[in-house]
């Protein structure tokens, strides 16, 4: 059974790096780094040098001469690729290579990064197109796991998915304990029963656990849903987010380490799967009240600079973050303090370690889950939300209001966290 895609295999990629020389990228032929490949060498020659190449260590088909890396801070750079030329720029676009392969251009199937010569280096990948390729499934009940298309379950696991798919009935997701839709897996069907009845199971054709009746697909459009799992709690909401399903295994859980769709019963169906995390990196943050800000991190604030930010965290206690006027968190900035004394309340602040000027009560983290937040800020207004867009707190700065350039985050006071930053940009068709 082919699958099909409606967009192609992407042709550019943007992308950060910090390193001291010798970034080395592989426009790959494959999966393979020994198949043939395209390599473009950023800062060969102790940073002095750039060049493409036509296979790994081959001649130098285009040259940049220019110290175009940093040890000490990301420098950006885009690839693309079209009818056999090759186009590197620099941050603001500028070319700084171009080649064509006019003998036996390769079709670009991956990509590969390495470091060398005495050099690390560390990448991020922003959110590229914000969209993965779109699937179509067929009139048979067989489940395709979304890892062999290219969806990432993330690290570490997911534990929610947000899709859109256009069907007449009979929209199936296996969230699975393994990546063989024959092992264990709990069935959420959308649709059934002549686009009636919507049901979750716990194994294949098994019996109704939690039911919703209703029309909820369409085959002429896109109808959008969300499947979260926690604590052994599945739940199937609505584009809304209303909840059209909920249901919890109280007897033998199982860990979702992958996700099948399938359609079947007269039906096909066209699913897209919107950015889910297209993930910046994880950030580890120790038991130490000092912010680090997220641009350190290749997590740009965006031009023009961003509103709003969405994010996970993990830890204890005390989860700060800071809405910084600089990229220097020694002046002035908001402070969100969130699960503070002890994980009984959270505040904001006008500065570091200030007055309360804005209270919620309760407790917000967990050590062991992800919880997700969203701190919006605009005209003067900063305002806290919880995962389903609830409001935490709220206070407007009505003095002296900072324009917010930045973004930094710390734990302490016994707490260390993880943090993700899913991507920010929305989704789109």
């Amino acid at each position: 059974m082919a699958l099909l895609w409606e967009i192609p295999v992407r042709q550019s990629i943007r992308f950060k790096v910090k390193a001291n020389n010798d970034a080395h990228v592989a426009l790959m032929s494959s999966n393979n780094p020994n198949d043939p490949l395209y390599e473009i060498v950023l800062g060969g020659w102790g940073n002095t040098q750039s060049a493409i190449r036509d296979r790994k260590q081959g001649g130098q088909l285009a040259v940049y001469r220019g110290r175009v890396l940093n040890s000490n801070e990301f420098r950006t750079f885009t690839i693309k690729w079209s009818n056999a030329r090759i186009r590197v720029e620099d941050e603001s676009g500028k070319k700084l290579m171009e080649w064509t392969d006019t003998t036996n251009p390769y079709k670009i199937r991956n990509i590969g990064i390495s470091t060398g010569w005495g050099s690390t280096g560390i990448w991020s990948f922003p959110c590229q197109d914000c969209q993965v390729p779109i699937i179509k499934t067929p009139n048979l009940y067989k489940y395709i796991p979304l890892t062999d298309n290219g969806i990432d379950m993330g690290n570490p696991v997911r534990q929610s998915i947000r899709f859109k798919v256009k069907a007449n009935n009979d929209a199936h997701v296996a969230l699975m304990s393994s990546n063989n839709p024959n092992d264990p897996l709990y069935e959420i069907v959308l649709g059934g029963w002549g686009n009636k009845q919507s049901v979750i199971r716990d194994r294949k054709q098994g019996g109704q656990l939690a039911v919703y009746r209703g029309r909820v697909l369409n085959s002429n459009e896109f109808r959008t849903f969300t499947i979260k799992w926690s604590n052994a709690r599945i739940r199937v909401e609505d584009e809304s987010g209303k909840k059209l399903m909920e249901w919890t295994d109280t007897t033998n859980p199982y860990k979702i380490r992958n996700i099948g769709i399938s359609t079947g019963w007269g039906s096909t169906g066209i699913w897209s799967f919107p950015c889910q995390d297209c993930q910046e990196p994880i950030i580890k943050t120790p038991n130490l009240y000092k912010y680090i800000p997220l641009t350190d991190n290749g997590i740009a604030m965006g031009n023009p600079v961003r509103q709003s930010i969405r994010f996970k965290v993990k830890a204890n206690n005390d989860a700060h973050v800071a809405l910084m006027s600089s990229n220097n968190p020694n002046d002035p900035l908001y402070e969100i303090v969130l699960g503070s004394w002890g994980n009984k309340q959270s505040v904001i602040r006008d500065r570091k370690q200030g007055g309360q000027l804005a209270v919620y009560r309760g407790r917000v983290l967990n050590s062991n889950e992800f919880r997700t937040f969203t701190i919006k800020w605009s005209n003067a207004r900063i305002r806290v939300e919880d995962e389903s867009g609830k409001k935490l707190m709220e206070w407007t700065d009505t003095t002296n209001p900072y324009t917010i350039r930045n973004i930094g985050i710390s734990t302490g006071w016994g707490s260390t966290g993880i943090w993700s930053f899913p991507c920010q940009a929305s989704d789109s068709e």
